[in-house]
């Protein structure tokens, strides 16, 4: 897997201009420009919109969880990741 790291969400938005991923992972607690607002410019991109996203967090609850997927990632992990299951699962998330 290839990867490519930056360290804010404007620093995200700026490389999507250039770049097309397979799949978007997002700490919810970036700095600036949280997550959830990420998302929210990730969904209203139309050359973004259909890439899966991916949350992740260290503040787990079952209501963050819920409120992750019905704002729209298409998955869901609380730190620490399991790195044993980790790809596996994104694996499975690019098939669908």
């Amino acid at each position: 897997i290839d990867t490519v790291a930056v360290p804010t969400a404007e620093d995200a938005l700026q490389m999507l201009e250039d770049l097309t991923p397979h799949m978007i992972l997002v700490d919810l607690a970036l700095p600036g420009m949280d997550g959830w607002a990420l998302l929210k410019e990730l969904r209203a991109n139309p050359n973004l919109e259909n890439i899966p996203r991916v949350a992740i967090t260290a503040f787990h609850s079952a209501s963050v969880a819920q409120h992750a997927v019905d704002a729209g990632f298409h998955a869901y992990f609380s730190k620490p990741i399991d790195a044993n299951s980790f790809v596996d699962d994104l694996k499975a998330i690019l098939s669908k």
